[in-house]
């Protein structure tokens, strides 16, 4: 759970970016088989520091992709547990809160959209994206009103 704006972001780092070029375009596609083979190569190849921490993102974002919400929860909290760059914390955390949103706990989620927000507050230039997921906390928060 501790960030840390002093690691090199491993979202700058030019491996990274061609896995998750490749991971997201597979994932859009709906390609969950291609998406695991891509995570097995990287995880064979890579030689980025972060690999170890962009590995279990990657599984967490997949499981939720899958509906698989407990998995992706599971690999998003060890995840969490590592000292991270704010901005993969601040995604992590982005992705911990659907599956949790999911999962039905949406006071939880809220929170945890929260955190989110945190964590991009901490990273310069990222907070756009953090609104976004501030406005869903809010709307999660909020008892639906009935009209008479």
């Amino acid at each position: 759970m501790p960030i840390s704006p002093a690691l090199p972001d491993p979202l700058s780092d030019p491996e990274v970016q061609e896995l998750l070029s490749n991971f997201f375009a597979l994932l859009g596609e709906r390609h969950f088989q291609a998406c695991r083979k891509c995570l097995r190569r990287f995880d064979e190849t890579a030689t980025t520091p972060a690999k170890n921490q962009i590995y279990l993102y990657c599984q967490g974002i997949l499981a939720t992709e899958e509906n698989l919400w407990d998995q992706g929860e599971a690999n998003l909290l060890a995840l969490l547990q590592k000292t991270l760059h704010p901005t993969l914390a601040m995604r992590a955390w982005n992705a911990l809160a659907i599956a949790v949103e999911h999962l039905g706990r949406l006071d939880e989620a809220a929170e945890i959209y929260k955190r989110s927000l945190d964590a991009a507050q901490s990273s310069a230039g990222r907070l756009r994206f953090s609104m976004r997921w501030s406005i869903r906390a809010s709307t999660l928060s909020t008892p639906p009103t009935t009209t008479a």
